[in-house]
């Protein structure tokens, strides 16, 4: 739903996703993460960056037993601080969910190059912003 441009049924599933989840699983089960993720995604589409960042920050907190999907929700944290104009944040995410997509994906995976990417473009606003602050003084 998310990603045919129905954010809104997105989060309706997902929400109703996430209560049986925790139902039968408890509240921090690696079962929730792709919901969480999902939530973190819709959200971010929506501009709810506060709604997205606990999404994220609840996902990325139930830790790395949820193996790719754990790396997902690092990326997500990332997106989400990018979005914010937080870059330095965005890189320290976006590297750490690097080294989980690299851990546990295929070589040359697709997230993994998408998360190459998010993070040399949050790189390159550092660089800029630097530039421009050392430039101003």
């Amino acid at each position: 739903m998310q990603e045919g441009g129905y954010s809104n049924y997105a989060d309706l599933y997902a929400k109703q996703s996430l209560v049986i989840l925790e139902k039968h699983f408890g509240p921090s089960d690696v079962s929730l993460v792709p919901v969480l993720n999902v939530l973190t995604e819709s959200a971010v589409s929506q501009g709810r960056f506060e709604d997205a960042r606990e999404y994220a920050e609840r996902a990325v907190a139930i830790g790395p037993d949820a193996t790719p999907h754990y790396g997902t929700a690092l990326h997500n944290l990332g997106a989400v601080f990018q979005a914010q104009g937080k870059f330095e944040e965005a890189a320290e995410y976006y590297r750490q969910a690097l080294a989980v997509r690299q851990k546990e994906l295929p070589s040359g995976h697709p997230y993994t190059q998408i998360t190459r990417a998010a993070l040399k473009q949050v790189q390159r606003r550092i660089e800029i912003n630097t530039r421009a602050a050392f430039k101003s003084h």
